[in-house]
């Protein structure tokens, strides 16, 4: 997997999933796009992330409460603003 030491702005640079059934997830979406996933970290509510060819790149854990909705988080570069003084 080729790797970069700077984002572009809008490209995602980690995602998290939280589910219902961790470990289905952990099996679909390391099959899917051929990740490992680390053991889940109790210190940290199950939280487990994925590696792609050594380089964490997604965390997972399980829902804290069943009425909520399975859901994913996509984390990306912003921009940087321009200082007031640049413009």
């Amino acid at each position: 997997m080729a790797t970069r030491d700077h984002a572009p702005a809008g490209v995602p640079t980690w995602i998290d999933l939280m589910s219902a059934d961790t470990d289905r997830a952990r099996a679909f979406y390391g099959e899917l796009f051929r990740l490992e996933c680390q053991e889940p970290n109790t210190d940290f509510g199950g939280y487990a992330n994925f590696t792609k060819d050594g380089v964490m790149v997604a965390g997972l854990m399980g829902k804290m409460e069943e009425s909520l909705p399975t859901c994913g988080r996509c984390t990306s570069r912003s921009p940087t603003p321009t200082p007031a003084w640049r413009r």
